[in-house]
């Protein structure tokens, strides 16, 4: 008896992306932050770093701005936010930057670093790192 076999060859799926980040780092703030006396009568730098986990989107394909998060548009609003007036806090500015990102419904996880680089002397700096994962309702 002589078989013949046959192979059945299906196409490769195609690689799905389970997650994309889109970040900005270095970002420099001017703006009144600040408990202390001091750091209220004059405007500070502080340097932001934030990174978006964001949701598989294949219209990513269209190469269409409009498809996705911009970093464009993460820049413009912790521009905003720096600009609405004073802060006691770097946490207080972190839950704002992080409030208004998830705004944006592909944003999964938001991290913001922010740092004040002139606050002490010779190379030290200090900051906050605060991270948060949206959740399901």
């Amino acid at each position: 008896m002589n078989m013949v076999t046959s192979k059945v060859v299906l196409p490769e799926p195609e690689p799905q992306t389970s997650e994309s980040r889109v970040f900005v780092t270095g970002l420099e703030l001017v703006m009144s932050i600040g408990a202390y006396e001091v750091e209220k009568t004059k405007k500070q730098r502080v340097l932001a770093d934030i990174e978006l986990t964001v949701q598989p989107n294949p219209a990513w394909r269209n190469d269409d701005l409009g498809d996705v998060v911009s970093y464009d548009d993460i820049i413009q609003d912790v521009k905003e936010i720096a600009k609405e007036g004073h802060l006691h806090l770097l946490e207080t500015l972190g839950e704002k930057i992080i409030s208004r990102l998830f705004e944006y419904d592909l944003v999964k996880s938001v991290s913001v670093k922010l740092i004040k680089p002139d606050m002490y002397e010779g190379n030290c700096r200090a900051g906050v790192s605060m991270h948060k994962e949206r959740t399901l309702l």
